[in-house]
């Protein structure tokens, strides 16, 4: 498999473990940089094997827990990785930021579902329902890490 790290050139590929790698993104993306780093994500995890279907649901959950970290978590720094699923292991999403981040599990949305009177929870409710766990702490270096499996 080959590593796909993409700093701001997007174009060095070096073998190694995870499927995709994104390194030092610096919010806002705006809508092109969000639509190339999903085109690039899509690409390098169906390269790797991944069947479409779940391709298009990790595609989908980055990007709407990107769009969530620059809407409301007020991060200047992001890092995302695709490791690949080996035996009973997950296909799993990671995403790094340096923002005041939030709790989405303990949020009713992620749990209940969306509010439609008030237009909030929808983005957390669909990520619940595509994927099969969701992890969130801090690194040593006080990032936000989610861990999310598929």
């Amino acid at each position: 498999m080959n590593l796909v790290y993409i700093q701001n050139d997007w174009s060095i590929v070096v073998p190694l473990s995870p499927i995709f790698y994104v390194d030092d993104l610096h919010p806002p993306l705006g809508a092109e940089g969000l639509e190339s780093l999903r085109d690039r994500m899509l690409e390098c995890v169906l390269q790797a094997g991944v069947v479409r279907e779940d391709a298009w649901r990790l595609v989908a959950v980055a990007d709407e827990w990107v769009s969530n970290m620059e809407e409301h978590g007020n991060a200047d720094r992001l890092r995302i990785s695709v490791e690949p699923s080996q035996g009973a292991e997950p296909l799993r999403l990671r995403l790094w930021d340096n923002g005041h981040g939030f709790n989405a599990v303990a949020g009713a949305a992620f749990a209940e579902g969306p509010d439609p009177k008030r237009y909030r929870g929808l983005g957390l409710w669909m990520i619940r329902q595509a994927t099969r766990s969701l992890r969130q702490g801090r690194t040593s270096s006080g990032e936000n890490e989610t861990i999310l499996e598929f």
